[in-house]
């Protein structure tokens, strides 16, 4: 772990921009060498997501790698389609012909059939949507996932009829590109560290790749995710220094790390 310790403590930390109770600091790292997906361009290029063909199984999905490439999909992940809308509970990193089940939570309680609010579903395969918050991909169980969906979509004065956290998105987009209009993607941006405040504690979140490419896919729904947690209706401010930013990054060597 000591290359992801020295690659992290050695980003470049740029200017905060701050919007209600979110702010954001951009990283600036070295680009690796390392050849592989993200799920965006693997679903376009031969992978394929879909409920288990030997029975469908609410805390798991099957998938088949048919890019010829490694695929990576990060914790938080939301996939769209099949009998519910689920969501990856883990970082997945898939070698080039990996078969078989991976771990997700479902965040949509209300659905277990071929019928949703979003009529760009498609019933069969799953496709990349956007990226939940992480206290719900974090969730320790199915029931604790499905009350923070519950809590974002009250929170968010969002009505679901099977009580989609992806409604959400769906039925608050001008206010998601408020937000957005405060916070772009920079040239070589590698990540960035997001803080805000969430159920009374200032939280500060840090999103890390190893190329401006890969980090440009997930800046958007990342984004959305931070939005979401900060609250679209908050109106207080949070406040985040370089220097808080930098002492945040460089405390990554006290982590522990999963593999």
């Amino acid at each position: 772990m000591e290359t992801i310790t020295s690659y992290i403590q050695n980003l470049g930390v740029g200017e905060v921009k701050q919007h209600r109770n979110l702010a954001i600091i951009p990283l600036f790292g070295e680009s690796s060498s390392l050849d592989y997906l993200v799920l965006k361009e693997a679903i376009t290029h031969g992978l394929r997501i879909e409920e288990n063909p030997r029975g469908a199984r609410v805390p798991e999905l099957y998938v088949i790698n048919k890019t010829g490439k490694k695929v990576f999909a990060i914790q938080g992940e939301y996939v769209v389609g099949g009998m519910q809308n689920r969501t990856f509970t883990r970082n997945i990193f898939l070698s080039e012909t990996f078969k078989g089940e991976i771990p997700v939570r479902c965040v949509e309680a209300g659905r277990w059939y071929h019928q949703s609010e979003d009529s760009s579903q498609s019933p069969g395969v799953f496709t990349a949507a956007s990226i939940v918050p992480r206290s719900m991909s974090r969730a320790e169980s199915q029931q604790e996932t499905w009350l923070e969906a519950s809590t974002y979509l009250d929170e968010s004065t969002v009505e679901s009829k099977t009580s989609d956290v992806g409604q959400t998105y769906r039925s608050r987009q001008e206010d998601f590109n408020v937000f957005k209009e405060n916070f772009t993607l920079l040239e070589n941006q590698t990540g960035m560290i997001a803080s805000f405040m969430h159920k009374g504690k200032k939280l500060l979140v840090a999103d890390v790749f190893d190329h401006p490419r890969r980090f440009s896919q997930y800046f958007s729904g990342l984004l959305e995710s931070y939005i979401l947690e900060s609250g679209l209706d908050i109106k207080t401010s949070v406040q985040m220094t370089a220097r808080e930013a930098k002492g945040f990054i460089d405390s990554v060597d006290n982590c522990t790390f999963q593999s």
